[in-house]
C-alpha cells in the first residue's frame, strides 16, 4: 500500500511541476508577442480563478454567470474600443488618440 501512496504523491508533484513550468513558459512566450499586456493576463487568471474557487464552494450559477460577464467585457473593451473611438472621430470631427 505504502508503494501507491508514494507513486500517486510522485505523480501529484510530477503534475504540479509541469503545469507551474508551462504557465511560466506560457507568460514569456505572451511577453514576446505583447509584454504590454502581461499584467493585464495575470489579474485575468487570478479573478478567474478566485471565481472558480467560489463557483466550486458554492456551486453558484451566478458565479459562472459573473465569470463569463467579467471576461466578455474585458473582450469587448479591447477588441471594440478602437473601433469605437475611430467611429466617433470620423462622426465628430475629434482627435481622440485612437488606442492600438
Amino acid at each position: 500500500m505504502k508503494k501507491q501512496s508514494s507513486f500517486r504523491g510522485a505523480v501529484g508533484r510530477f503534475l504540479k511541476a509541469r503545469n507551474a513550468w508551462l504557465a511560466a513558459a506560457s507568460v514569456v512566450f505572451y511577453a514576446f508577442g505583447e509584454p504590454a499586456y502581461i499584467f493585464l493576463m495575470l489579474a485575468s487568471v487570478a479573478v478567474n480563478y478566485v471565481l472558480a474557487l467560489a463557483v466550486e464552494k458554492t456551486g453558484g450559477k451566478w458565479v459562472t454567470v459573473l465569470a463569463v460577464a467579467l471576461n466578455l467585457c474585458v473582450l469587448g473593451f479591447f477588441k471594440y474600443v478602437p473601433w469605437l473611438v475611430t467611429l466617433l472621430n470620423r462622426a465628430s470631427g475629434l482627435g481622440i488618440p485612437v488606442p492600438s
